[in-house]
């Protein structure tokens, strides 16, 4: 099943160990990865803030890049109806 939704963009999520620390807007370009393939492991060279939380200078911090999606585009029963027709066939 092909599914349409709503292209948002690209957020890069923080973590320093396994806690989630935030997650900013970032660009993208085609030659990179996406998910868990993106992983950067990285250490503070300055002191950072990422939304209310800081990342302190020498501090161990990993990051992925994801893509945002929003609402679904067209109409659900329409999708369902087209798979179930395709089984059908």
């Amino acid at each position: 099943m092909k599914t349409h939704f709503e292209h948002l963009g690209f957020t890069r999520d923080y973590y320093v160990g396994d806690k989630y620390i935030g997650t900013i807007p970032c660009e993208y370009d085609a030659d990179s990865l996406l998910g868990y393939a993106s992983r950067q492991d990285l250490i503070a060279e300055t002191d950072m803030r990422i939304g209310k939380r800081n990342i302190r200078r020498g501090t161990s911090y990993w990051t992925i890049v994801n893509e945002t999606c929003g609402k679904y585009i067209g109409s659900v029963i329409r999708e369902i109806q087209s798979d179930q027709n395709s089984l059908k066939a």
